[in-house]
């Protein structure tokens, strides 16, 4: 810390160094010549030059200081990877700039030239609302990342879902974000409508759950259909993946449906990583097919009735696919 604080202290007499220099020398030029017998036209221009000259390096000297923070911030957050800082850098950077730069010509024309800057305030003000109204998109999706930064409702990497779109942030823009879909397609979603829409942050939930039903055929008997629950408990219970104190696994005799004993789990992967739990899903998955058929329990078939088209009533002889 005591070296950071170094290194910015040395940094900022570097910025500050030059136009302290200049104003001390221009400060000290304008008290040498008030002390000559100037005219009265003479000292009103003389005054004029050294407020004109004043004020540009006052602005300056103000613009290498926001430079200086601007480059101290990019290169911390950089190695931090926070780009939402990054983006809220590169957002606010221009706008404080402009806003020195419009105080210091404002004062210039005021206290200089002696302009009416109600009349030109007035001028302005009437320019900016007709570029607003003309750049009223842009102007919302730039207000849409000022939401984003304040919110930070997601991060580079993450899978979000928003406005029916499924993907994995790449880049947050000052107009747009990026957003890549499992397909490969890239979305460029304007920031405004980010913030008008509910984003659904699936990187953030603390686990993935997932529910999954097999479905027994109507010949086992109830030791079977017991056995298969037995065995899912067998094969779920104690993985490494699911938390047994909080959130095990839990499996039940669902339903006799129409043409099958329906067993059902409900569990939760200790993961964020969609294709980690894939793979793990894909293991457990392996190991129920083959501790099942080593157990002799068979699995239910899809059933698909045909109905007669008549209004007559329904025979013995309506077709049943299995």
């Amino acid at each position: 810390l005591h070296r950071r604080t170094r290194d910015f202290n040395r940094d900022l007499a570097r910025s500050l160094r030059l136009p302290i220099i200049l104003a001390v020398s221009f400060s000290g030029t304008a008290i040498c010549f008030s002390m000559l017998h100037l005219s009265v036209s003479e000292e009103s221009w003389l005054l004029k030059s050294y407020l004109f000259l004043l004020t540009a390096i006052v602005a300056w000297a103000i613009l290498r200081v926001v430079n200086l923070f601007s480059r101290l911030l990019l290169e911390s957050n950089q190695t931090s990877g926070r780009t939402f800082s990054l983006l809220f850098v590169n957002l606010m950077r221009p706008i404080i700039c402009i806003a020195v730069l419009c105080a210091a010509f404002f004062f210039i024309f005021q206290n200089v030239f002696h302009f009416n800057i109600g009349a030109l305030l007035a001028g302005a003000g009437i320019l900016a609302m007709a570029i607003a109204f003309a750049a009223q998109s842009t102007i919302a999706n730039l207000f849409g990342t000022v939401s984003l930064v304040l919110d930070r409702p997601f991060a580079i990497g993450d899978r979000i879902v928003v406005g029916g779109k499924d993907g994995f942030v790449e880049a947050i823009g000052r107009r747009s974000t990026k957003v890549r879909s499992f397909e490969g397609t890239l979305w460029f979603i304007p920031n405004k409508e980010m913030t008008e829409s509910t984003i659904e942050n699936v990187s953030l939930r603390p686990t993935i759950r997932h529910i999954f039903e097999i479905d027994l055929a109507y010949s086992s008997t109830p030791e079977q259909v017991r056995r298969g629950v037995e065995l899912l408990h067998e094969i779920l219970d104690g993985h490494p993946r699911f938390d047994m104190e909080t959130k095990p696994p839990r499996i039940f005799f669902a339903s006799i449906g129409n043409a099958a004993f329906r067993l059902q789990a409900y569990c939760w992967f200790q993961t964020r990583d969609f294709f980690d739990f894939s793979a793990e899903k894909d293991r457990i998955n392996f190991t129920i097919l083959t501790r099942f058929q080593e157990e002799g329990l068979a699995f239910a078939l899809p059933v698909r009735r045909l109905m007669p088209l008549s209004n007559e009533p329904r025979t013995g002889n309506d077709l049943r696919i299995g």
